[in-house]
């Protein structure tokens, strides 16, 4: 609609700008990590990261020089004004909610429904038409509070709704009526803060008007209303169809667990892999993952993660490693022997695809794929990147920041190219830097970035000065 409009096409933003813009903008970024971060890790409640993510946010303004000490005071008025009126409204609303409560209005307006009719899905229409109507006249935070109430114990106790269900279906329909006419008060607010009347916002607008009304749509089709008996026949079959693969997998997986276990391997492997891991953890994080990858090799994925879990996963478990990160580590590696010499299947097949060799195809693919290989080996060394004993949100950014650099320097260092072809010592330094990241130590961590930066380094000035030396 804008290239058929001819609407003026902004300025294309250089690579340079953007990734000054990007390291710009992550302390702001580091918000969702902090507040996410800490929830999960259980180190304070929803609640209590509400009031964290205001002191970041506090601290945010002053280290982008946003705001000064004296304009301090005049923002924690204008919060406790805002925080005042949201209180006032919240208090009215509950009020007005206790007293529909205690006039049986939500059971008056379920029986006024369930009279006009007994299908789900009328009755879901007539709550999105209401819904959607309220969202013209009335702002978002009162219509919820003031309608929630009355409709949901209709939506889950009537209707078998889900409540997370009923609440996308509620707040879209108020958001859809915030921008539509004749009151929506959001469109009149963007056509005073662009400058232009409301008639010439409303026509451009109508296939955003008709996909918000395909969206809330389905919004209201439950679960009852879109399953047919079709559907259920074809879900049944597709299932009894998939569970024939799966079922003979895992009994193809039982006897070579049989096997295993009659004839010792399992205990083999372990006696030889465990005391590794007293003289180097990274030997024998090397030989599992030899064993997983041959073990792999020309499996399908559902046998061979049960083939890894059976064999080498408590290799990894006797020698410390979590379980969530020793099953982590052996999967990666199991479905990674589909792109790794000889017997590289997923590679073969790119290959007759692509009519070309097979073997070159599967080297290439490793090239490509050399992420695959590190990632299981940071998650054995960092199980903290799987949110397994997190120590403090600062441990857990830094663990990623060096995981993906050093991962970022290996890939490099594979093909050989950075911002231009680099040469062999440099392609050394780049893994090995790589390698050294993997590694939760502060002296290899500083070791493997510095090995790092300076091929980095010495592209971006040999790239300079390929660029002002035809100017002069």
């Amino acid at each position: 609609f804008a290239a058929k409009a001819g609407y003026p096409v902004g300025e294309r933003v250089p690579f340079k700008e953007a990734i000054r813009c990007f390291f710009r903008a992550v302390p702001s970024l580091m918000l969702l990590v902090i507040v996410i971060g800490g929830i999960l890790a259980g180190w304070f409640t929803a609640t209590e990261a509400s009031a964290i993510a205001v002191l970041y946010a506090l601290l945010l303004s002053f280290f982008y020089k946003e705001l000064t000490w004296k304009e301090l005071p005049e923002v924690l008025l204008r919060s406790a004004r805002t925080t005042a009126i949201v209180l006032l409204l919240v208090a009215t609303c509950t009020g007005l909610s206790w007293i529909m409560s205690y006039e049986n209005i939500p059971q008056t307006v379920s029986r006024l429904l369930l009279a006009i009719s007994d299908n789900p899905v009328v009755i879901l229409l007539l709550i999105n038409v209401i819904l959607l109507a309220v969202g013209i006249f009335m702002d978002m935070t009162p219509a919820v509070l003031i309608f929630t109430p009355i409709f949901l114990p209709i939506a889950t106790q009537q209707l078998g709704m889900d409540p997370v269900h009923f609440g996308i279906m509620m707040v879209l329909n108020l958001c859809v009526g915030l921008c539509t006419p004749p009151v929506g008060s959001v469109l009149f607010i963007g056509c005073s803060v662009a400058g232009v009347r409301i008639d010439q916002v409303i026509r451009p607008l109508v296939p955003l008007f008709v996909a918000m009304v395909v969206a809330v749509l389905c919004s209201f089709l439950a679960k009852s209303a879109i399953l047919t008996p079709r559907l259920a026949a074809e879900g049944l079959q597709g299932g009894a169809a998939s569970s024939i693969g799966v079922a003979v997998a895992c009994a193809m997986a039982g006897i070579i667990s049989g096997v295993v276990s009659m004839t010792a391997l399992g205990t083999t492997l372990v006696a030889v892999i465990v005391p590794l891991a007293q003289k180097s953890i990274f030997l024998a994080l090397f030989c599992t993952m030899l064993a997983c990858i041959v073990l792999g090799m020309g499996v399908p994925t559902t046998a061979n993660y049960v083939i890894m879990a059976t064999i080498t996963a408590p290799i990894l478990v006797k020698m410390g490693i979590p379980l969530l990160a020793a099953h982590m580590f052996v999967f990666y590696f199991g479905i990674v022997a589909d792109i790794t010499p000889p017997v590289a299947l997923a590679a073969y097949a790119g290959s007759a695809i692509a009519h070309s060799n097979p073997l070159k195809t599967g080297v290439a693919a490793t090239k490509l794929a050399i992420g695959a290989f590190i990632i299981p080996y940071i998650f054995a060394l960092n199980p903290q990147l799987l949110f397994i004993n997190v120590d403090s949100v600062f441990k857990l950014v830094s663990i990623m920041c060096t995981s993906v650099i050093g991962m970022a320097g290996i890939s490099m260092g594979m093909t050989g190219f950075i911002r231009s072809k680099i040469v062999w010592w440099m392609r050394a330094m780049l893994l090995v830097g790589g390698v050294l990241l993997i590694d939760p130590d502060p002296i290899t961590d500083l070791i493997g970035l510095l090995l790092i930066a300076i091929p980095f380094i010495s592209q971006i000035v040999q790239s300079r000065k390929a660029k002002a030396a035809p100017a002069e």
